[in-house]
């Protein structure tokens, strides 16, 4: 048995578990078909619900909105962390500089 990042646990032969869990992982960050690029070239996400001020759509520039993705992407030493394939304890103990207590 494998306890995952999200809390869940699998075993031999779960494979609808493991199904959904790769599904979730390999999700992208916007749904294709809020993203177009329109004619003056300015990139167009449509929002999943309007504002308030009725705001259903945001236009920024390709440089833009590729800073705002970047930003969603969580730095590398705290995503191996936290993922149940990240480091494990031989490697916790090298960087301590101690002896791994795996056997």
């Amino acid at each position: 048995m494998r306890r995952c990042a999200m809390g869940c646990q699998l075993r031999a032969g779960q494979r609808k578990t493991l199904e959904r869990l790769c599904r979730y992982i390999a999700r992208p960050a916007l749904a294709n078909d809020r993203v177009q690029v329109n004619a003056a070239g300015q990139v167009e996400l449509k929002l999943k619900t309007p504002w308030r001020d009725g705001t259903t759509h945001q236009v920024m520039s390709p440089l833009e909105f590729m800073q705002r993705l970047a930003a969603l992407v969580p730095r590398p030493r705290l995503a191996s962390d936290s993922l149940p394939w990240g480091p494990g304890p031989e490697c916790e103990a090298a960087r301590q500089g101690g002896a791994s207590t795996m056997r």
